[in-house]
Protein backbone atom coordinates (compact mmCIF):
# COMPACT_ATOMS: atom_id res chain seq x y z
CA UNK A 1 0.00 0.00 0.00
CA UNK A 2 2.87 2.46 0.48
CA UNK A 3 4.34 2.15 -1.99
CA UNK A 4 0.97 2.72 -4.54
CA UNK A 5 0.40 5.85 -2.32
CA UNK A 6 4.56 7.15 -2.71
CA UNK A 7 3.66 5.89 -7.02
CA UNK A 8 0.87 8.29 -6.87
CA UNK A 9 2.71 11.20 -5.37
CA UNK A 10 5.56 11.05 -8.19
CA UNK A 11 3.24 10.78 -10.97
CA UNK A 12 1.13 13.90 -10.01
CA UNK A 13 4.34 15.60 -9.44
CA UNK A 14 5.79 14.65 -12.80
CA UNK A 15 2.11 15.63 -14.33
CA UNK A 16 3.01 19.12 -12.63
CA UNK A 17 6.09 19.63 -13.87
CA UNK A 18 5.25 18.64 -17.19
CA UNK A 19 2.00 20.90 -17.40
CA UNK A 20 4.20 23.85 -15.86
CA UNK A 21 6.79 23.58 -19.00
CA UNK A 22 3.49 23.44 -21.30
CA UNK A 23 1.74 26.44 -20.07
CA UNK A 24 5.55 28.46 -20.00
CA UNK A 25 5.98 27.35 -23.35
CA UNK A 26 2.48 28.49 -24.54
CA UNK A 27 2.75 31.59 -23.42
CA UNK A 28 5.77 32.74 -24.99
CA UNK A 29 9.14 34.22 -23.96
CA UNK A 30 9.82 34.82 -20.75
CA UNK A 31 9.25 38.85 -19.85
CA UNK A 32 13.32 40.50 -19.79
CA UNK A 33 13.68 41.26 -16.11
CA UNK A 34 16.21 43.20 -14.28
CA UNK A 35 18.06 42.51 -11.11
CA UNK A 36 18.79 45.36 -8.96
CA UNK A 37 22.28 46.15 -8.86
CA UNK A 38 24.23 48.61 -6.52
CA UNK A 39 22.01 51.78 -6.40
CA UNK A 40 23.84 55.32 -6.48
CA UNK A 41 23.01 58.15 -4.75
CA UNK A 42 20.85 59.68 -6.68
CA UNK A 43 18.18 56.59 -7.82
CA UNK A 44 18.87 52.51 -8.17
CA UNK A 45 20.72 50.62 -10.68
CA UNK A 46 19.87 48.01 -12.91
CA UNK A 47 21.95 45.75 -15.46
CA UNK A 48 20.75 44.43 -18.70
CA UNK A 49 23.10 42.25 -20.89
CA UNK A 50 23.08 43.55 -24.60
CA UNK A 51 21.17 40.93 -25.89
CA UNK A 52 18.36 41.46 -22.98
CA UNK A 53 18.73 45.33 -24.11
CA UNK A 54 17.53 44.44 -27.84
CA UNK A 55 14.93 42.34 -27.21
CA UNK A 56 12.83 44.67 -25.33
CA UNK A 57 13.95 47.20 -28.19
CA UNK A 58 16.06 50.02 -26.12
CA UNK A 59 17.60 52.84 -27.85
CA UNK A 60 20.49 54.77 -26.44
CA UNK A 61 21.46 58.32 -27.36
CA UNK A 62 23.67 60.51 -26.39
CA UNK A 63 22.10 64.28 -25.70
CA UNK A 64 22.42 66.98 -28.17
CA UNK A 65 24.29 69.76 -27.60
CA UNK A 66 22.95 73.16 -28.62
CA UNK A 67 23.42 76.75 -28.06
CA UNK A 68 21.08 79.42 -26.66
CA UNK A 69 20.50 82.18 -25.65
CA UNK A 70 21.07 82.93 -21.68
CA UNK A 71 17.58 82.78 -20.03
CA UNK A 72 15.56 83.54 -16.51
CA UNK A 73 13.23 80.91 -15.82
CA UNK A 74 9.78 83.08 -13.85
CA UNK A 75 6.50 81.31 -13.34
CA UNK A 76 3.36 82.60 -13.49
CA UNK A 77 -0.46 82.34 -14.37
CA UNK A 78 -2.95 83.01 -16.94
CA UNK A 79 -5.08 85.98 -15.73
CA UNK A 80 -8.91 85.77 -15.88
CA UNK A 81 -10.12 89.02 -18.02
CA UNK A 82 -13.29 89.88 -16.35
CA UNK A 83 -11.39 91.85 -13.62
CA UNK A 84 -9.79 94.08 -16.36
CA UNK A 85 -12.98 94.41 -18.74
CA UNK A 86 -15.08 95.23 -15.90
CA UNK A 87 -12.63 98.24 -14.99
CA UNK A 88 -12.88 98.87 -18.55
CA UNK A 89 -16.37 99.10 -18.76
CA UNK A 90 -16.32 101.21 -15.20
CA UNK A 91 -14.08 104.12 -17.31
CA UNK A 92 -16.89 104.29 -20.17
CA UNK A 93 -19.63 104.37 -17.61
CA UNK A 94 -18.04 107.13 -15.74
CA UNK A 95 -16.97 108.88 -19.38
CA UNK A 96 -20.08 108.69 -20.41
CA UNK A 97 -21.72 109.77 -16.99
CA UNK A 98 -19.29 112.75 -16.97
CA UNK A 99 -19.90 113.58 -20.46
CA UNK A 100 -23.57 114.14 -19.99
CA UNK A 101 -23.58 116.38 -17.00
CA UNK A 102 -20.96 118.44 -18.92
CA UNK A 103 -23.71 118.74 -21.62
CA UNK A 104 -26.09 119.65 -18.76
CA UNK A 105 -23.97 122.52 -16.85
CA UNK A 106 -23.22 124.21 -20.56
CA UNK A 107 -26.92 123.80 -21.60
CA UNK A 108 -27.41 126.00 -18.21
CA UNK A 109 -25.22 128.31 -18.45
CA UNK A 110 -26.51 129.57 -22.11
CA UNK A 111 -29.61 129.86 -20.34
CA UNK A 112 -28.35 131.89 -17.65
CA UNK A 113 -26.67 133.89 -20.01
CA UNK A 114 -29.36 134.56 -22.37
CA UNK A 115 -31.28 135.86 -20.06
CA UNK A 116 -33.76 132.71 -19.26
CA UNK A 117 -35.66 132.15 -16.02
CA UNK A 118 -32.68 129.95 -15.00
CA UNK A 119 -31.40 130.93 -11.03
CA UNK A 120 -27.69 130.63 -10.18
CA UNK A 121 -28.72 127.87 -7.85
CA UNK A 122 -29.78 125.98 -10.64
CA UNK A 123 -26.62 126.62 -12.65
CA UNK A 124 -24.68 125.92 -9.37
CA UNK A 125 -26.52 122.40 -8.75
CA UNK A 126 -25.58 121.12 -12.10
CA UNK A 127 -22.16 122.35 -11.93
CA UNK A 128 -21.84 120.19 -8.21
CA UNK A 129 -22.84 117.36 -10.71
CA UNK A 130 -20.16 118.07 -13.54
CA UNK A 131 -17.37 118.12 -10.90
CA UNK A 132 -18.98 115.17 -9.47
CA UNK A 133 -19.16 113.10 -12.03
CA UNK A 134 -15.79 114.34 -12.94
CA UNK A 135 -13.78 112.72 -10.19
CA UNK A 136 -15.65 109.49 -10.31
CA UNK A 137 -14.47 109.42 -14.10
CA UNK A 138 -10.79 110.36 -12.76
CA UNK A 139 -10.98 107.85 -9.97
CA UNK A 140 -11.68 104.90 -12.51
CA UNK A 141 -8.96 105.97 -15.10
CA UNK A 142 -6.85 106.04 -11.73
CA UNK A 143 -7.97 102.60 -10.60
CA UNK A 144 -7.47 101.19 -13.40
CA UNK A 145 -3.74 102.73 -13.95
CA UNK A 146 -2.78 101.12 -10.21
CA UNK A 147 -4.25 97.53 -10.65
CA UNK A 148 -2.84 97.02 -14.25
CA UNK A 149 0.07 99.25 -15.11
CA UNK A 150 0.86 102.07 -17.86
CA UNK A 151 1.99 98.95 -19.97
CA UNK A 152 -1.70 97.86 -20.17
CA UNK A 153 -3.62 100.40 -18.68
CA UNK A 154 -2.32 103.14 -21.53
CA UNK A 155 -2.97 101.00 -24.20
CA UNK A 156 -3.80 102.89 -27.16
CA UNK A 157 -6.09 99.12 -28.10
CA UNK A 158 -7.16 98.14 -24.93
CA UNK A 159 -10.94 97.97 -25.79
CA UNK A 160 -9.72 95.53 -28.67
CA UNK A 161 -7.45 93.44 -26.17
CA UNK A 162 -10.42 93.48 -23.75
CA UNK A 163 -12.33 92.29 -26.55
CA UNK A 164 -10.28 89.71 -27.71
CA UNK A 165 -9.41 87.94 -23.94
CA UNK A 166 -12.87 88.04 -23.29
CA UNK A 167 -13.42 86.18 -26.79
CA UNK A 168 -10.73 83.76 -25.95
CA UNK A 169 -8.79 85.05 -28.92
CA UNK A 170 -5.98 85.91 -27.02
CA UNK A 171 -4.41 85.48 -22.84
CA UNK A 172 -3.32 87.29 -20.78
CA UNK A 173 -0.87 86.22 -18.14
CA UNK A 174 1.26 87.15 -15.34
CA UNK A 175 4.69 86.00 -14.94
CA UNK A 176 7.46 85.97 -12.02
CA UNK A 177 10.84 86.15 -11.74
CA UNK A 178 12.28 84.88 -8.31
CA UNK A 179 13.48 87.16 -5.52
CA UNK A 180 16.61 88.89 -6.82
CA UNK A 181 16.53 87.47 -10.65
CA UNK A 182 16.72 90.58 -13.41
CA UNK A 183 16.58 90.56 -16.71
CA UNK A 184 17.99 94.13 -17.98
CA UNK A 185 16.84 95.34 -20.23
CA UNK A 186 13.39 93.71 -20.43
CA UNK A 187 13.01 91.52 -23.54
CA UNK A 188 10.22 91.73 -26.09
CA UNK A 189 9.02 87.86 -25.96
CA UNK A 190 9.20 85.19 -23.92
CA UNK A 191 8.86 81.43 -24.55
CA UNK A 192 5.25 79.83 -21.92
CA UNK A 193 4.33 76.59 -21.63
CA UNK A 194 2.06 75.18 -19.06
CA UNK A 195 4.08 74.58 -16.12
CA UNK A 196 2.63 70.50 -16.26
CA UNK A 197 3.80 70.35 -19.76
CA UNK A 198 1.40 70.36 -22.66
CA UNK A 199 1.45 71.99 -26.02
CA UNK A 200 4.44 73.15 -27.20
CA UNK A 201 6.17 76.12 -25.88
CA UNK A 202 4.76 79.42 -27.67
CA UNK A 203 6.41 82.38 -28.30
CA UNK A 204 4.66 85.33 -26.23
CA UNK A 205 4.50 89.45 -26.10
CA UNK A 206 5.92 90.80 -23.24
CA UNK A 207 3.65 94.31 -22.33
CA UNK A 208 5.66 95.32 -19.53
CA UNK A 209 6.18 95.27 -16.00
CA UNK A 210 3.36 94.55 -13.82
CA UNK A 211 2.53 97.53 -11.21
CA UNK A 212 2.82 95.46 -7.95
CA UNK A 213 4.83 92.24 -6.69
CA UNK A 214 3.59 89.03 -5.88
CA UNK A 215 3.88 88.58 -1.81
CA UNK A 216 5.52 85.43 -1.62
CA UNK A 217 7.72 85.74 -4.97
CA UNK A 218 8.87 89.20 -4.28
CA UNK A 219 10.76 89.81 -7.37
CA UNK A 220 9.80 91.81 -10.80
CA UNK A 221 7.08 90.82 -12.65
CA UNK A 222 5.74 90.99 -16.08
CA UNK A 223 2.05 91.46 -18.11
CA UNK A 224 2.89 88.52 -21.21
CA UNK A 225 0.08 88.27 -24.00
CA UNK A 226 -0.31 85.26 -25.88
CA UNK A 227 -1.95 85.15 -29.53
CA UNK A 228 -0.84 81.53 -31.08
CA UNK A 229 -2.72 79.39 -28.27
CA UNK A 230 -4.92 81.20 -26.07
CA UNK A 231 -4.37 78.91 -22.53
CA UNK A 232 -7.68 78.71 -20.40
CA UNK A 233 -7.67 81.83 -16.84
CA UNK A 234 -5.94 79.82 -14.16
CA UNK A 235 -3.01 77.31 -16.04
CA UNK A 236 0.12 78.28 -14.26
CA UNK A 237 2.69 78.74 -16.22
CA UNK A 238 6.48 78.56 -16.38
CA UNK A 239 8.58 81.06 -19.04
CA UNK A 240 11.81 81.61 -20.01
CA UNK A 241 12.54 85.29 -21.05
CA UNK A 242 15.93 85.78 -23.16
CA UNK A 243 19.06 87.88 -22.14
CA UNK A 244 21.21 89.61 -24.56
CA UNK A 245 24.57 88.09 -24.99
CA UNK A 246 26.71 85.40 -26.10
CA UNK A 247 24.68 82.16 -26.87
CA UNK A 248 25.74 79.21 -24.15
CA UNK A 249 25.88 75.43 -24.80
CA UNK A 250 23.94 73.25 -23.03
CA UNK A 251 22.70 69.68 -23.43
CA UNK A 252 19.16 68.87 -24.62
CA UNK A 253 17.09 65.03 -24.35
CA UNK A 254 14.02 64.12 -25.92
CA UNK A 255 10.84 63.94 -24.17
CA UNK A 256 10.58 59.98 -24.64
CA UNK A 257 13.99 60.07 -21.96
CA UNK A 258 12.28 61.49 -19.53
CA UNK A 259 10.65 59.40 -16.89
CA UNK A 260 8.46 61.34 -13.61
CA UNK A 261 8.88 59.54 -10.13
CA UNK A 262 8.30 60.61 -6.63
CA UNK A 263 7.82 64.04 -7.70
CA UNK A 264 11.25 64.37 -9.71
CA UNK A 265 12.22 64.02 -13.31
CA UNK A 266 15.09 61.14 -13.78
CA UNK A 267 16.59 59.43 -16.82
CA UNK A 268 18.47 55.94 -17.03
CA UNK A 269 22.16 56.20 -18.27
CA UNK A 270 24.12 53.32 -19.30
CA UNK A 271 27.26 52.86 -17.14
CA UNK A 272 30.11 50.52 -16.98
CA UNK A 273 29.09 46.46 -16.92
CA UNK A 274 25.91 46.97 -19.13
CA UNK A 275 23.92 48.94 -15.81
CA UNK A 276 21.61 51.36 -16.21
CA UNK A 277 21.84 53.81 -13.57
CA UNK A 278 18.46 55.57 -12.90
CA UNK A 279 19.54 59.46 -12.08
CA UNK A 280 17.70 62.31 -10.84
CA UNK A 281 17.63 65.53 -13.25
CA UNK A 282 16.82 69.08 -13.95
CA UNK A 283 14.95 70.34 -16.64
CA UNK A 284 15.14 73.82 -18.11
CA UNK A 285 13.11 75.02 -21.14
CA UNK A 286 11.00 72.86 -23.11
CA UNK A 287 11.39 72.37 -26.67
CA UNK A 288 9.45 71.24 -29.42
CA UNK A 289 11.37 67.97 -29.65
CA UNK A 290 12.41 67.56 -25.54
CA UNK A 291 14.01 69.22 -22.86
CA UNK A 292 17.00 71.45 -22.17
CA UNK A 293 18.90 69.66 -19.11
CA UNK A 294 20.28 72.29 -16.37
CA UNK A 295 21.49 69.37 -14.13
CA UNK A 296 22.37 66.33 -13.85
CA UNK A 297 23.58 65.05 -17.10
CA UNK A 298 26.57 65.22 -19.29
CA UNK A 299 27.39 65.58 -22.84
CA UNK A 300 28.49 62.47 -23.71
CA UNK A 301 27.27 60.19 -21.73
CA UNK A 302 24.43 56.98 -22.95
CA UNK A 303 21.00 57.62 -21.80
CA UNK A 304 17.97 55.70 -23.23
CA UNK A 305 15.56 57.82 -25.09
CA UNK A 306 13.53 54.20 -26.04
CA UNK A 307 12.39 51.81 -23.29
CA UNK A 308 12.81 54.31 -19.95
CA UNK A 309 9.22 53.92 -18.62
CA UNK A 310 9.53 50.32 -19.36
CA UNK A 311 13.13 49.91 -17.43
CA UNK A 312 11.55 51.81 -14.70
CA UNK A 313 8.48 49.53 -13.91
CA UNK A 314 10.77 46.26 -14.16
CA UNK A 315 13.03 48.16 -11.29
CA UNK A 316 9.64 48.72 -9.08
CA UNK A 317 8.60 45.17 -9.61
CA UNK A 318 12.32 44.05 -8.72
CA UNK A 319 12.31 46.13 -5.34
CA UNK A 320 8.42 45.34 -4.31
CA UNK A 321 7.57 48.83 -5.07
CA UNK A 322 4.61 48.75 -7.68
CA UNK A 323 4.39 50.05 -10.69
CA UNK A 324 6.00 53.35 -11.74
CA UNK A 325 3.97 57.35 -10.48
Amino acid sequence: MKKILLGLLAGLALGAAVAALLLRRAAGPTPITAEPAAAEATGSALQLLPDQQVRAGFVLATPKVVELQPETKAYGRVLDPMPLAAALAEIDSAESTLAASEKALARAQTLQADGDNVSRQAVETVRAAEQRDRIQAVSARAKLLAGWGPAVAARPDLPALVEALVGQRAALARLDLLSGETVLPPPSTVRVSPLGGGPTPQTAEILGPAPSADPQVQGAAYFALLREQPLPAGTTLVAYLVHSGPAQKTVTIPRSAVIYHEGSSWVYVLGEKDTFHRRRIQLGLALADGFVVTEGLAEKERVLIVGAQQLLSNELQAAGGGGPD
